[in-house]
């Protein structure tokens, strides 16, 4: 069927991009080698494995300002590993993903030397030269791993723990309740699968606010419905009812900021602090309730009360990687006619702006939705705005067991790198608090029903990464192309 072509098509798309990136660095690296010549030595050595590493490096930048990004899997597969992931701290994902390219390029280059040996009769090394330049690639490689393991641990084992004034001590702490509601995508719009989730939620709500929790938590879409003050749903009744606000994931109509013009259809993944309002809020003007918001994107942001409602929308983050195909269609003015046909959902999704700010009543949170967790400059950006904790939503319904590991280690390295408390609230699994280190406190069973009170902290430290980005990448670059010019002019 036609339906069938496209998925197939799309599949075939997604796949190649993927396979792109290690095809453009081979021919980088090669077309460089010409460039330079293959020679014997430590310092050709050394270029290699530097020209290697930066052109990964600065390939996995570009990619990752595509809509079609993720990860590679050495960082994913690998959660575990926190003494090495300690160094994302320092420059982001950058750091560890520049590490295992130059180990692997020295141990590459020590496979290499070790086959010019025993395949060619006469080499253009000397034996001698060529297994003292072997040896040295393999204590180099080794060097490099141990001292980035030490250097991780160090970090570990001496966290950077922010120290507040003896006479104005902060209570930090910050109780957050976590509901993983289990509602399969595949009964979640209909009328059975909407009140099981309205049912769910409100009782886990409930739960969790007897067990002393400051904030509740919902997953990404966990109230598929359109967000409306003027109807209010049994989750917002009870946030009215028992007076603890609640972040809900669900819906909300865009307006002109986004689009240009308001489109009834046009809507957006949304995040909502949803508190309990007071019999001035209707009467405060909206811009009053948090001046340091900065630019929104959505009318619902910062609104007041509706007349008679119990609650109010505090503050709204809108989800700005959007899933191409899943969630929005590209090139829309080609592929929107053929994708509608196809498609029951009349709605179009938008992308929200890349410089939100997600205000709660103890500050600004730092927020991602689902496929955000790849994509670790929007939260260094709202780390550098204030944000002092970090909240991820996400459904994960179609994910097997693996996958939700490796979108549970995604967000692993977001806690890392913003030295902030992380929790994840997702629908199926895997729901999860994990602390500044990287340690997963707490992780839910999948495809089950959670509820779950996390104890965090809110804190203000900045890394270096949070400070200057990924400033590795550049500097890799351009040490490169120094060692290249340097060699070509020796051996030229």
């Amino acid at each position: 069927s036609v339906s069938l072509a496209i998925a197939l098509c799309c599949w075939a798309i997604v796949t190649l991009w993927g396979c792109l990136w290690s095809v453009v660095w081979a021919i980088g690296f090669t077309t460089i080698l010409r460039f330079t010549g293959v020679q014997p030595g430590l310092l050709a050595m050394v270029t290699r494995v530097l020209v290697g590493t930066s052109l990964w490096c600065g390939l996995d930048t570009l990619w990752s300002q595509g809509i079609l990004y993720w990860p590679t899997v050495a960082l994913t597969q690998s959660p575990n590993n926190l003494w090495l992931l300690q160094l994302n701290q320092l420059s982001g994902p950058s750091t560890t993903t520049a590490l295992i390219v130059a180990v692997n390029g020295l141990l590459a280059e020590a496979l290499f030397l070790r086959q010019v040996l025993s395949l060619q009769p006469r080499p253009a090394l000397s034996p001698s030269l060529a297994q003292l330049s072997r040896s040295t690639a393999l204590l180099m490689a080794l060097a490099l791993g141990a001292i980035a393991h030490g250097v991780g641990a160090w970090i570990y084992v001496h966290p950077t723990l922010p120290s507040p004034a003896p006479d104005n001590p902060v209570d930090t702490s910050l109780a957050i309740g976590l509901i993983q509601g289990n509602v399969p995508t595949r009964i979640k719009l209909t009328r059975a699968g909407i009140q099981q989730a309205l049912n769910r939620y409100t009782t886990g709500y409930g739960e969790l606010v007897s067990q002393g929790a400051d904030l509740v938590v919902l997953p990404e879409g966990a109230i598929p419905l359109l967000w409306d003050a003027s109807k209010i749903n049994p989750v917002a009744e009870a946030v009215g009812d028992r007076h603890i606000p609640a972040l809900i994931g669900t819906f909300a109509l865009a307006t002109t900021a986004d689009i240009g013009q308001t489109r009834s259809s046009a809507i957006t993944q949304s995040l909502l602090m949803v508190v309990p309002a007071t019999p001035n809020d209707a009467l405060t003007p909206p811009d009053e309730f948090f001046p340091e918001s900065g630019p929104v994107s959505d009318v619902s942001v910062r609104q007041s009360a509706s007349p008679g409602s119990s609650v109010r929308v505090m503050s709204q983050y809108n989800k700005v990687k959007l899933v191409p195909l899943g969630e929005y269609i590209p090139a829309a003015g080609i592929l929107g006619a053929i994708v509608t046909r196809l498609s029951p959902i009349q709605s179009t999704m938008i992308p929200g702006t890349p410089n939100q700010v997600l205000q709660t009543p103890w500050g600004v949170a730092i927020a991602g939705i689902c496929y955000e967790s790849a994509f670790p400059e929007l939260f260094r950006q709202q780390t550098l705005k204030g944000g002092e904790f970090i909240i991820t939503a996400a459904n994960n319904d179609p994910y097997s067991g693996a996958m939700m590991t490796q979108h549970h280690a995604q967000d692993v390295m977001r806690a890392i790198e913003s030295d902030r408390w992380m929790v994840r609230v997702t629908n199926t699994g895997y729901s999860g608090v994990v602390s500044p280190r990287g340690d997963t406190v707490w992780r839910s069973q999948r495809n089950q029903p959670v509820t779950h009170l996390a104890s965090i902290k809110r804190r203000q430290s900045r890394t270096l990464y949070v400070h200057w980005g990924n400033w590795l990448t550049p500097v890799l670059i351009s040490l490169a192309g120094i060692m290249v010019m340097i060699q070509r002019l020796y051996w030229h």
